[in-house]
């Protein structure tokens, strides 16, 4: 899951253990149990991918 940070664009965050980093203000969490937790914080938002349609 992609995560963007919109108050810092390189920062660390650790949670649970695991240290995410953002660079540029984006993470690609792969844990969504950690992507959940992350996304409580007000500063955090998940990046929607469009779906891309298979033919």
């Amino acid at each position: 899951m992609k995560l963007e940070h919109t108050k810092y664009k390189n920062v660390t965050i650790l949670i649970k253990g695991q240290e995410i980093n953002f660079a540029e203000g984006i993470a690609d969490v792969q844990n969504n149990a950690i992507a959940k937790e992350l996304l409580k914080l007000s500063y955090i938002k998940e990046i929607k991918e469009p779906e891309i349609e298979v033919k």
